[in-house]
């Protein structure tokens, strides 16, 4: 390893123990032969990360005494690198603003972010899924990241792979069936909004949900469950729909309308806010008029066009972020501890 890494190397690991102590100005740092002792470089790299963090005011070297904190905030040196992988980017709200809150998190705990992301429907022929993230497999291979946030889980990139290279990760989004992360429940959601449908007397429920399987494969089955048992008039196979995006929720608008009006749900169970607003827009203009429950992020609070009130049922992407990232931090501070846990963020009832 050539010195200027290694200082560099040096210079991330100092910063680490800043951040993952909790130390604050005064505070001091462990000597250099422990430095040495732990890091396996010489005095060579030692003497020169320590000048450069002196130099910019990060740590305060004092002859024979040691070395203190001087900067918490380590004016603007990273411990880690962690990448942030997520599809569709510039076509999901729910994913912009997730990503931001999970960079912003990241930076608070000293961790540099890097994103990697692309569209799913222009992937390359030919290109695996992994290839198609820029970066993404060469920047692991490397050893250059030390963490990884997935906001969509990348198949052909397997857990293997990152212990090979010691990368943790913790996913964050809606449930899919991986062994640890944060999950909105989604599925949950679906239910308690269809207990209140019971309580206010609607009969005939409908499911409106993503197009993406894996989002079907938790939340249809606790529809179907409930209607089985609260409406035994509702078949739920016949009342599930499904697409993507706002011109999605037009097309569901569509094949509601080609309906006879006594087949048409009652109330709509809304898993997509997205798909909300072009679904309430096309109804709007017809005679066709359901009550709407709706899920809804705090952050982009969606007003949906309807003349009854709506029932929103309101996540947290914040929250979301910071448990995420809190989850990931106590994976790379105990890797031999590190228990895989599941976390369900529930929804908050407002109508």
């Amino acid at each position: 390893m050539r010195t200027e890494l290694k200082t560099e190397v040096v210079k991330r690991s100092i910063v680490r123990y800043i951040f993952d102590c909790r130390l604050q100005v005064g505070d001091k740092l462990p000597s250099c032969a422990v430095l040495r002792r732990e890091l396996g470089v010489g005095n060579h790299a030692i003497s020169g990360a320590l000048r450069h963090l002196a130099d910019d005011g990060v740590i305060e070297v004092r002859d024979k005494v040691g070395m203190f904190v001087r900067n918490t905030t380590a004016d603007g040196y990273a411990g880690r690198t962690i990448g942030v992988v997520c599809a569709e980017l510039d076509a999901s709200q729910f994913n912009s603003l997730l990503t931001h809150y999970i960079q912003g998190a990241l930076q608070e705990r000293g961790c540099r972010s890097e994103l990697f992301y692309h569209h799913l429907s222009a992937a390359p022929k030919g290109v695996t899924l992994a290839e198609s993230y820029p970066g993404l497999l060469r920047k692991i291979e490397q050893g250059a990241l030390q963490g990884i946030l997935w906001l969509t889980r990348v198949e052909d990139i397997s857990d293997e792979l990152l212990f090979s290279h010691g990368v943790e990760w913790v996913y964050a989004g809606t449930e899919l069936p991986v062994s640890h992360g944060v999950f909105i429940d989604m599925a949950g959601m679906a239910e308690k909004a269809l207990r209140c449908a019971v309580k206010q007397g609607y009969r005939h429920p409908g499911l409106v949900i993503s197009s993406d399987n894996q989002i079907r494969d938790y939340v249809f089955p606790r529809f179907a469950a409930f209607c089985t048992k609260h409406f035994p008039g509702t078949d739920p196979e016949e009342n599930y729909f499904a697409d993507f995006n706002v011109e999605g929720g037009g097309r569901i608008a569509e094949r509601l309308l080609e309906l006879p009006e006594a087949q048409r749900p009652d109330v709509l169970i809304l898993c997509d806010d997205t798909m909300a607003m072009g679904l309430a827009s096309r109804l709007a203009y017809s005679d066709y008029r359901p009550k709407f429950m709706c899920v809804r992020n705090l952050q982009i609070p969606m007003a949906i066009p309807s003349p009854h009130p709506v029932d929103f049922f309101q996540f947290d992407l914040m929250n979301l972020a910071e448990c995420a990232v809190d989850q990931l931090m106590n994976r790379l501070l105990h890797k031999e501890a590190a228990i895989n846990t599941k976390v369900y963020l529930e929804s908050e009832h407002i109508n």
